[in-house]
């Protein structure tokens, strides 16, 4: 995901009935998308907020998180509604912090190997185990694991101690090609942390990088945005 597609709201926006229902006057907007959505949080819980219009489906999430939980640590599912302005889904949040909150774009190194032993452990989970299919275009010579779909940095958690806590935004979690988040992560920590990075990612992940497969996923990844 572009640091300039998505992010921090640079002024606080008013809060929605529909998270103020359910968190108060105290939630803080912590996400802002280029479709619209929000992320907000107050205590132990995160809303997130989709538009009527948007592209994104915050039920296929919400199934998703049933599915990872207890399998794999992700946001614990408590609350999906469709309401009249769009969707509205509340979770439980995960211990530690995304990782590209400060604390973690200034030990970088850290969070990059987090990010890499998190998808590690994500593609160890059984595919044919996995009822979500990706979206994104199959061939016969692909390396099919559990995917996240949209690895980019801001979407794993960490731990204080530096581990990999855990991953967010879990829509598009389907059968795929291994490399389709191998590229997209690789590419995401250019934008979040600066130049450089990609080594250590793929030692950490403990494998060698693939340039056409991961050049044949970003044009897909690309094409689709």
């Amino acid at each position: 995901m572009r640091t300039d597609l998505a992010g921090r709201p640079a002024t606080r926006p008013p809060i929605p009935d529909s998270v103020r229902s359910r968190l108060g006057d105290d939630a803080e907007c912590i996400w802002l998308n280029q479709a619209g959505g929000t992320t907000w949080f107050a205590g132990d819980r995160y809303v997130k907020c989709d538009p009527a219009d948007s592209s994104e489906s915050l039920g296929e999430e919400f199934m998703r998180m049933r599915w990872l939980d207890g399998r794999f640590p992700a946001p614990q599912p408590i609350e999906f509604a469709a309401e009249d302005d769009g969707e509205v889904l509340v979770t439980a949040a995960l211990p530690g912090a995304g990782a590209v909150t400060d604390e973690w774009l200034r030990r970088p190194s850290d969070a990059v190997r987090a990010i890499a032993t998190g998808l590690r452990r994500l593609h160890t989970l059984d595919a044919a185990d996995c009822p979500f299919m990706s979206s994104a275009p199959a061939s016969a010579d692909d390396d099919l694991v559990v995917s996240h779909g949209d690895a980019c940095a801001p979407n794993t958690v960490i731990a204080p101690d530096g581990s990999f806590a855990g991953i967010v935004d879990v829509a598009r979690v389907g059968v795929a090609d291994r490399w389709l988040d191998l590229a997209i992560a690789s590419r995401s920590l250019g934008w979040n942390y600066g130049q450089g990075f990609e080594p250590l990612f793929f030692d950490a992940y403990g494998i060698a990088p693939d340039a056409a497969r991961i050049r044949r996923w970003l044009d897909w990844h690309d094409s689709e945005d």
